[in-house]
C-alpha cells in the first residue's frame, strides 16, 4: 500500500481536505479539484504570509506577477532563437470593469512585444476578457485584442477552458476569425468531441494549438492518461497531415519524440511547431532548437497564478513536495 498523505488548506476557516492515497493519479485529480475552489483561492489572496510564501513557489512557471517580468523572460528566450507566447493570466472574470481592465494590459502586451520580440504571440482566456459577463463582450474585447495584435504582425491565441465552456468558445472563435485571420484556437485531446471540432477547426485560417487538457472533466472525457495519450496523438498525427499552422504544445517525452518523427527533418520550415510552458520541459528546448525544429515556450505573468500553479502540480505532483520546501527556505531567508 502507498503511504498516505492527508493535506488540508486552512485560511480564514477550514476549506476542503484533501485524503488521499498518495498515487499519482488520485492526487492529481485532488489538486484539480482543489484548483476549482475559488473560496480557497481567495482565502490565498487574503493571507499575505501564505500567498508570499506559495508566489515564491509558483515562480518555478511563473514569471512574475508583472508585464516587465514576462519581458524579460521573452527576450532571453529570443536571444536564445526560441519563439515565445505571452499570456497575462486570469479566468472566470466576472465584473466588466475587470474585464476591461484585462483586456487593456493585453493591448498593452501586444505594443510592447511589438518593440523587440519578433514572432512572439499574445495567449489568452476568453473567460478573463468577459465570458463570465457576455459572450459580447469576450467578442469585443476579443477583437479589439486581434486587430491590434494583427498591426503589429501577431498572433493571438484563444485557451481553452473547462469543457462547460467549450461550445462558447468555439462560437466567438469562429464569429471572430472572420474578422482577424491572426486568431487561433486551442483544442484538449482528453475530449471525445475533439476529432469533431479539429474537423471545423481545420476550416478557418488560424493556428491550432492542441494540449492534453488540464481540467479536471467529468463529462465528455476519453478516459484514463494512457486514453487521453492515445487521442493526443491520433489528433496530433491528423494535425500534421493537414498541412495547417499548428503548435504542438506537449511536455510528454513519448508524445514529443512522436511529433518529432512525423515533422521530419526540415521541421522549422514547416508550419507546425513545438509548444512548451516555460518550467515545465524547457530543458528539452536547447536539444530541438538544434535538431532544427521550431520551439515556441509558453511564459505566464500575472497574480492570478492560483489556478495555473496547482495545473502544473497536478502533471507532475512531485514538485509540490520540491516546491514548498524551496518556498519556505527562500521566506526564511528573507528575514534572517
Amino acid at each position: 500500500m502507498p503511504e498516505s498523505h492527508t493535506w488540508s488548506v486552512a485560511a480564514n476557516g477550514e476549506f476542503e481536505i484533501l485524503d488521499a492515497a498518495y498515487d499519482r493519479p488520485t492526487f492529481a485529480q485532488a489538486l484539480r479539484r482543489l484548483a476549482l475552489r475559488d473560496e480557497v483561492k481567495q482565502a490565498l489572496l487574503a493571507s499575505p504570509l501564505l500567498y508570499e510564501i506559495l508566489s515564491v513557489a509558483a515562480r518555478a512557471y511563473v514569471a512574475g506577477e508583472h508585464r516587465a517580468d514576462a519581458l524579460a523572460r521573452v527576450a532571453t528566450l529570443h536571444a536564445s532563437g526560441v519563439h515565445a507566447t505571452v499570456d497575462y493570466m486570469g479566468e472566470n472574470t466576472q465584473d466588466a470593469k475587470d474585464a476591461r481592465a484585462a483586456t487593456a494590459e493585453f493591448l498593452r502586451l501586444s505594443v510592447d512585444l511589438s518593440r523587440g520580440a519578433p514572432r512572439s504571440s499574445i495567449s489568452l482566456d476568453l473567460s478573463h476578457i468577459g465570458l463570465g459577463v457576455s459572450s459580447q463582450m469576450a467578442l469585443d474585447n476579443l477583437t479589439s485584442i486581434a486587430e491590434a495584435a494583427h498591426a503589429a504582425g501577431r498572433e493571438v491565441m484563444i485557451s481553452m477552458e473547462e469543457s462547460a465552456k467549450t461550445d462558447r468558445i468555439l462560437t466567438i472563435y469562429r464569429e471572430a476569425s472572420r474578422r482577424s485571420p491572426n486568431l487561433g484556437i486551442t483544442l484538449q485531446a482528453c475530449l471525445t468531441r475533439t476529432a469533431a471540432d479539429l474537423e471545423q477547426a481545420l476550416e478557418l485560417p488560424g493556428r491550432i494549438r492542441l494540449v492534453k487538457g488540464a481540467y479536471h472533466e467529468t463529462f465528455g472525457r476519453v478516459g484514463e492518461k494512457r486514453d487521453v495519450d492515445a487521442a493526443y496523438r491520433s489528433l496530433m498525427e491528423r494535425l500534421i497531415a493537414s498541412n495547417h499552422a499548428a503548435s504542438i504544445a506537449t511536455h510528454d517525452p513519448e508524445l514529443l519524440s512522436v511529433a518529432c518523427s512525423l515533422l521530419g527533418t526540415g521541421a522549422a520550415a514547416q508550419p507546425a511547431e513545438l509548444e512548451l510552458l516555460d518550467g515545465a520541459a524547457t530543458h528539452v528546448v536547447p536539444r530541438l532548437r538544434h535538431e532544427g525544429y521550431a520551439v515556441r515556450v509558453y511564459v505566464v505573468y500575472g497574480r492570478e497564478w492560483y489556478l495555473y500553479f496547482l495545473h502544473r502540480l497536478a502533471e507532475h505532483p512531485p514538485g509540490l513536495f520540491q516546491a514548498i520546501p524551496r518556498a519556505i527556505a527562500a521566506y526564511e531567508s528573507r528575514l534572517s
